[in-house]
């Protein structure tokens, strides 16, 4: 066999091996931590490990200041890498998450719900759906509301319809499927006032409408 048949060959392999390992290991790996995160996020046990002082609530949401530091543990990095590549720091920007209605209870994808709010202290802002840290797919194609694509009402406030079936009024498509989701509200230069009164400044409320 010639040196260069031996030299491809090592390279197919070497392919073939890189992608068992992302198929088989990798892959699975990686969705087990998004879980396991999930999973702390939501609980009982992580409220206890996520109190310390970088993190503060709002009604249902949720800000961890360390994002984007060197403030940051390295459970922490290894989830924003593999989940928000482009994750900045306060002041520039902050990041408000929140897997629980307003109620208490957690977002599930077979229920409907109502977001609503106003102006928001910031140059500029969008409210993201995710179902395991990645987009809910659907039809619509439609994944966030924004300060520039949310519609408004005649008094400035807005109201945004998360669920299954469509609304006429600012859908925001929840796909198909069971099991938790979540949303994430981002504040692009958010003002001073927000950021000096993280736990009291005024965030959207989300109701769980009632069913049918």
């Amino acid at each position: 066999m010639s040196a260069l048949a031996i030299l491809l060959s090592f390279f197919v392999a070497l392919i073939v091996a890189g992608l068992l390992y992302v198929m088989f290991i990798a892959g699975p790996l990686l969705r087990l931590i998004l879980a396991v995160h999930d999973f702390l996020r939501t609980s009982a046990f992580g409220k206890l490990l996520y109190s310390e002082s970088s993190h503060h609530a709002n009604g249902p949401w949720r800000i961890d200041l360390s994002l984007g530091t060197e403030r940051a543990g390295l459970y922490t990095k290894a989830v924003i890498a593999r989940t928000s590549l482009f994750a900045l720091r306060p002041p520039e920007v902050v990041y408000f998450r929140a897997d629980h209605d307003s109620a208490g209870n957690p977002i599930r994808q077979h229920d409907s719900y109502i977001i609503e709010g106003g102006d928001l202290d910031a140059r500029w802002w969008s409210l993201t759906a995710y179902r395991r840290s990645r987009l809910i797919p659907n039809p619509a194609g439609r994944h966030s509301f924004s300060q520039t694509t949310v519609a408004r009402r005649s008094d400035g406030t807005w109201r945004i319809h998360f669920s299954r079936t469509p609304h006429p009024e600012n859908w925001l498509p929840a796909g198909e499927g069971r099991g938790n989701l979540a949303l994430v509200l981002r504040f692009y230069g958010p003002g001073t006032h927000l950021l000096a009164h993280l736990d009291t400044a005024p965030l959207p409320a989300i109701y769980r409408e009632a069913a049918a």
